[in-house]
């Protein structure tokens, strides 16, 4: 998929867990593609300055989150499990492709809930090598927008505040 959107184009920003599964799998394909991969500079001012392919190497996840927020005003779209990120296609609106099979006890539920309410895709290793040029239609055909209006503020993005507030009313006030 991102060498797909690459050939389109398009510009990737993947983040990878310091030295884990990922990252170590890009490098290794980024060699057999030759996909150049940078990590993104610091005072960079547009995407066009670093290149196609972003790679965010993150040691913890405070770090990834504090480097998803400075670079989510870039985000056309999301490629993903459908797992905890799913809220930003049902609250902040961003169209998701979420990546399939599914993982665990919710992904399910979640893909369901993305897709029948219009928000997200399917991405597969069938539909992968052609996403690029899926992805442009999708933007031609004013897919995306759509998604991203079917999305915009239709689920609260509080929950870890939820969460918290829960936890504290019923297990440490009481």
């Amino acid at each position: 998929a991102i060498l797909s959107a690459v050939k389109q184009g398009g510009q990737v920003i993947v983040f990878a867990r310091s030295g884990g599964r990922l990252e170590n799998l890009l490098r290794r394909q980024a060699a057999v593609i030759d996909l150049s991969i940078v990590p993104p500079p610091r005072n960079a001012q547009s995407v066009a300055e670093v290149g196609p392919v972003w790679m965010i190497p993150a040691d913890t996840r405070a770090e990834e989150d504090r480097l998803t927020a400075r670079l989510f005003p870039r985000f056309d779209y999301l490629v993903a499990p459908p797992h905890e990120r799913s809220n930003w296609a049902l609250g902040l609106g961003l169209p998701m492709f979420a990546v399939v099979p599914c993982y665990g006890s919710f992904a399910p539920r979640n893909l369901a809930l993305l897709t029948g309410a219009g928000v997200a895709m399917l991405l597969d290793d069938a539909t992968a090598p052609a996403f690029g040029e899926a992805l442009a239609g999708y933007r031609r055909q004013g897919d995306l927008e759509a998604m991203a209006r079917a999305g915009r503020g239709k689920c609260a993005i509080d929950g870890f505040e939820t969460i918290a507030a829960r936890l504290h009313r019923d297990f440490l006030a009481g």
